[in-house]
């Protein structure tokens, strides 16, 4: 989708166990403001069995750390 020349890093988003479908890439690029995001994901689920809202929020290790539970 975008070619490294866009953006300065990327971070590959993976669902846990109860939403192993869940996947995509994020991507960062420094601004003169800050640091631009931009997410690609797939597979979020639809609003049923607990998971009320029409948001869903992520968060990024420093460092790829598969082991840690989150």
């Amino acid at each position: 989708m975008f070619s490294s020349i866009l953006y300065d890093a990327k971070a590959h988003i993976v669902g846990g166990k109860d939403y192993p479908e869940i996947n995509g890439n994020v991507y960062f690029k420094e601004t003169r403001n800050g640091t631009l995001l931009t997410a690609n994901i797939h597979g979020l689920p639809k609003s049923q069995n607990g998971c009320i809202g029409k948001f869903f929020g992520f968060h990024i290790h420093e460092r790829y750390f598969l082991l840690w539970k989150c």
